[in-house]
């Protein structure tokens, strides 16, 4: 709520108060909401007829990308469990990849 007589003058900010500044811990223990969704699965990706997936390296100085095709995976599998198993094939990064 904004207190009116908080202004000083003609386009003023208005004063901080304890009724308008939040107490940190309560911003601090607000609870986050992450996005809950089911994950984007192999069959997914496959009812929309996409066959093949763009893979990018995930080293950030790599740059490297290729093209997969997708046929040989399980429609029940998970496209984001492939990023920490691929490998980059021009600077050997192992940690992951981006897969779109």
């Amino acid at each position: 709520m904004l207190n009116l007589q908080s202004f000083s003058k003609v386009g003023a900010r208005p004063k901080a108060t304890k009724e308008t500044v939040p107490d940190i811990g309560t911003v601090l223990n607000t609870a986050y909401d992450p996005e809950t969704f089911p994950p984007v699965t192999m069959g997914h990706i496959r009812g929309h007829g996409c066959r093949d997936l763009l893979v990018y390296c995930g080293s950030g100085r790599c740059h490297h990308s290729a093209t997969m095709n997708g046929d040989g995976f399980p429609d029940d599998l998970p496209v984001r469990s492939l990023c920490g198993r691929m490998v980059c094939t021009v600077c050997g990064y192992i940690a992951g990849a981006e897969i779109h």
